[in-house]
């Protein structure tokens, strides 16, 4: 299995010169896009449109979110994957393709990479914009995102991660989250801050228990490429204007 990986493109932002220009003649049997395409759903028919006729694997990050109601996002982005198209969206889901399992969502964080879960929470709902302009519904009405409320998305998410490697232990698996599986993706000079515990959690007993093939994630403007026991750890962002990362356009990983 050929994937294509990509994350990170921010096709929201506009600026002169800097428009994405995807990689033609590329061999690949899936696209995977791990997040932050896009605001809201845009990055679906783009990416469509650049790769007709390729399965595209689609996880949401946070900034699709931007200026929208989590949930009814979430119901718009699930109307592409019934619709006969080549799209499958994972926030959570699964997709088996040929021999392959593709096991992905969002993930969010835990905010324990360093302890002190409540002082990073409370850091964190003062230092990102994903609790100022990301709205939530509950069953009180619609309000801004909290931290309380990713928290909670986080336990799902790794619940389901858990349940889906279980169920699927022994066959050839490949993760995908927008949010960083370990530490080790974290740049060093993000170590230790508060603030990188909405960035990452600590996955790695789960990689060890069930050892998938590939895990493929977003989110940091930082191009990774490690191992964790068997398991290969990839992210290939391009991020935003100015910011020198390792970019790769036409990356292709054969799982």
């Amino acid at each position: 299995m050929k994937i294509h990986v990509l994350s990170d493109l921010h096709l929201e932002v506009l600026f002169f010169g800097w428009r994405f220009k995807p990689a033609r003649d590329i061999d690949f049997d899936v696209l995977v896009l791990a997040g932050d395409i896009d605001n809201g759903t845009w990055g679906v028919p783009s990416m469509e449109d650049w790769y007709p006729e390729k399965h595209l694997i689609y996880v949401p990050g946070n900034h699709e979110y931007y200026g929208k109601e989590m949930n009814a996002l979430d119901k718009d982005f699930n109307n592409f994957w019934k619709d006969e198209r080549l799209v499958s969206i994972l926030n959570p889901g699964v997709q088996k393709i040929n021999d392959t399992v593709f096991i992905g969502c969002t993930l969010w964080t835990d905010f324990q990479l360093y302890g002190d879960q409540q002082g990073c929470m409370e850091a964190c709902a003062q230092a990102l914009n994903d609790y100022f302009v990301i709205r939530f519904a509950d069953d009180k009405g619609e309000r801004t995102l909290k931290p309380e409320d990713t928290l909670a998305i986080h336990y799902r998410h790794k619940q389901f991660l858990e349940e889906q490697l279980e169920k699927h232990q022994g066959q050839k698996i490949v993760v995908i989250t927008h949010h960083l599986p370990s530490e080790k993706s974290v740049q060093k000079q993000y170590l230790e801050s508060k603030v990188t515990t909405a960035f990452a959690s600590n996955m790695e007993s789960l990689i060890h228990r069930y050892k998938p093939a590939l895990w493929i994630h977003g989110h940091s403007h930082h191009s990774i490429d490690y191992f964790i026991g068997s398991t290969r750890v990839v992210s290939n962002p391009r991020g935003y204007p100015g910011e020198h990362i390792d970019f790769i356009d036409d990356l292709v990983i054969d799982v």
